[in-house]
């Protein structure tokens, strides 16, 4: 793997509402991350459950912020207003990463200065919690699919500035 030049500070941010049952494993795939340089943000989305627990006890290097709830978009803008990195990227409460994730997208834009915005693939799976009958008429690609989604994306922080916020 190419070394990264400078390193600069990745902000991973991920809303968070009522997500004890996933959180743990996406914030483990967030916090070992091998890019050495980035800071996740979990923003709380007025969650009743073991979310706020989940954060502070098993990840205490992980930024917490309890905000009001207003959906998914009003808690990625709040993740916005907090973070200070160079780079943005979005996981949601129940996605997991690939450990290379973020370094092999800093180094897509250190490779080409102009980049403003890289997404990636995904692979699909299927929740074992999910219903055999309903996992039955579902479809998961066999092989990583190209990923034009919040969650496979990273975004210059100022870039994401000059387009605008989410839509809440």
């Amino acid at each position: 793997m190419k070394s990264l030049i400078g390193s600069p500070l990745v902000n991973t941010i991920m809303p968070a509402f009522n997500g004890e049952k996933y959180l743990a494993a996406a914030l483990d795939s967030a916090t070992s991350q091998t890019y050495p340089t980035h800071e996740v943000i979990v923003v709380d989305d007025g969650s009743t459950d073991a979310t706020a627990h989940i954060v502070r006890k098993l990840f205490p290097q992980v930024r917490y912020c309890l905000h009001t709830h207003g959906g998914t978009a009003a808690a990625r803008n709040r993740g916005v207003e907090l973070a200070t990195g160079e780079f943005l990227a979005f996981l949601d409460q129940d996605d997991l990463w690939a450990s290379e994730k973020l370094v092999l997208q800093v180094a897509a834009f250190q490779a080409d200065p102009q980049l403003d915005i890289v997404f990636g693939h995904l692979q699909q799976f299927y929740s074992p919690d999910l219903d055999e009958d309903l996992k039955a008429r579902m479809y998961c690609a066999p092989m990583p699919i190209p990923g034009i989604l919040t969650t496979t994306m990273m975004v210059r922080r100022n870039a994401f500035h000059r387009v605008g916020w989410f839509d809440s």
